[in-house]
């Protein structure tokens, strides 16, 4: 049997004061997500701790980080979402 991922865009915001217009059902998956591709491992976190998201980060989280402006391989994420691993 195979398994499958899903790839969930998270929307963020522009201001630190405007968290609340992400809507809760965005917030309601978010929270049982526990792999993040992000550009900034910093920022996401930070971001993620304003939206209430509860898992620890050292232990239940994993994250991997692709720089904003180099060219990143997908490949090894893309191998990983096909076996179901992220």
């Amino acid at each position: 049997m195979i398994s499958t991922s899903k790839i969930y865009l998270i929307p963020t915001v522009l201001s630190e004061d405007t968290e609340f217009v992400i809507p809760t059902y965005v917030m309601d998956i978010v929270s049982n997500l526990d792999c993040f591709v992000v550009e900034d491992l910093r920022t996401a976190r930070r971001y993620l701790r304003k939206i209430n998201f509860k898992k620890d980060f050292d232990r239940e989280v994993h994250f991997t980080e692709i720089a904003k402006n180099a060219k990143t391989d997908f490949k090894p994420i893309s191998d990983k979402m096909l076996q179901g691993k992220m």
